[in-house]
């Protein structure tokens, strides 16, 4: 694996190292930011695999569908839920009066952590 790869799966892993800290702390809108950053940079990851270079998050998430969803590579419920992801992260870094749940966070998680294994599994 290109190390520019493996330095972008490792900071996946260390976002979704933050969301479980944040869910522990009972920080909920920081634990579904944390968690949207582990999916983007393990998606980051992927493309990079193949040289595709990204500069926004929309970037990333049309890129990742144009390559892996629509080529059949990955299961179209992984782009649903990067982009449901995309724009609840949104919501809780910009929006104003934005609450997450606990069970928002915890659902967030649990997407973020699968959504890295799959990932994972594609690169090794």
């Amino acid at each position: 694996m290109k190390e520019e790869v493996q330095l972008t799966l490792n900071e996946a892993n260390e976002c979704l190292t933050d969301a479980r800290i944040m869910l522990e702390s009972k920080r909920w809108k920081a634990a579904v930011s944390r968690s949207y950053y582990a999916m983007y940079h393990a998606v980051k990851a992927v493309l990079l695999s193949e040289d595709i270079a990204t500069f926004t998050h929309q970037g990333a998430n049309i890129q990742f569908g144009k390559h892996f969803v629509k080529t059949g590579i990955f299961d179209r419920k992984l782009i649903k839920t990067f982009s449901k992801m995309l724009d609840t992260r949104q919501k809780a870094d910009y929006e104003i009066g934005f609450s997450a749940s606990e069970s928002d966070a915890t659902h967030a998680f649990v997407e973020a952590e699968n959504f890295y294994i799959e990932m994972n599994k594609y690169l090794t």
